[in-house]
């Protein structure tokens, strides 16, 4: 859901350096040496709990609840809550895709596409 939120707020919101600004919006700046420096880092930070060893006790996707969200759930089907929100992450995904497929073949970002640019 944050990327497809990133991939319109990446239209109005830059970074302040002078080697960002002749990037281009959206999937072609994936193709420019400050983007794929970029990319190459989010991926290396994303690995870094990889190596960490997981909880055995601990279902699978439990991370914890340190600010107690599950208090707001009680008496609710927690299985049910689960399957709403990885079916969320999934039409997220579809939006995700969409979005970059339609940008590969206009050439504009999203808010371009609506023509809100």
């Amino acid at each position: 859901m944050l990327a497809a939120i990133g991939l319109v707020g990446q239209h109005y919101l830059r970074f302040p350096l002078a080697v960002f600004d002749e990037l281009p919006n959206g999937i072609g700046a994936a193709f420019e040496v400050p983007g794929q420096i970029g990319i190459f880092t989010l991926f290396g930070v994303a690995l870094l709990p990889e190596f960490s060893t997981p909880d055995a006790s601990k279902e699978v996707g439990d991370f914890g609840d340190p600010l107690n969200f599950q208090m707001l759930t009680l008496g609710a089907d927690l299985s049910e809550l689960r399957n709403r929100e990885l079916n969320n992450g999934r039409f997220a995904m579809f939006a995700t895709l969409g979005i970059l497929a339609a940008e590969l073949a206009t050439g504009k970002d999203a808010v371009e596409q609506l023509g809100l640019a």
